[in-house]
């Protein structure tokens, strides 16, 4: 594969899709890491701190209400 192609394969999903298992096999890693699309549940649970959605939705809401009504300094 020519650098363009390389390139071509990390940013766009569809045409990564559509290379050939040995293609993207031989891809060198992304230098931005894997694309979010392609993470397992468990490794997007170790991004979010290990938080489900409904309590990082809690904490959310919670930080939200407390900074609306904190007094200024």
């Amino acid at each position: 594969m020519n650098p363009a192609m390389i390139v071509q394969a990390w940013k766009d999903p569809a045409y990564r899709a559509a290379l050939l298992p040995e293609q993207r096999a031989a891809l060198p890693e992304n230098p931005s890491g894997r694309p979010l699309t392609e993470l397992e549940d468990s490794e997007l649970d170790d991004a979010t701190g290990g938080l489900s959605r409904f309590t990082q939705a809690l904490c959310c809401f919670y930080t939200y209400l407390n900074c609306a009504t904190s007094p200024l300094l």
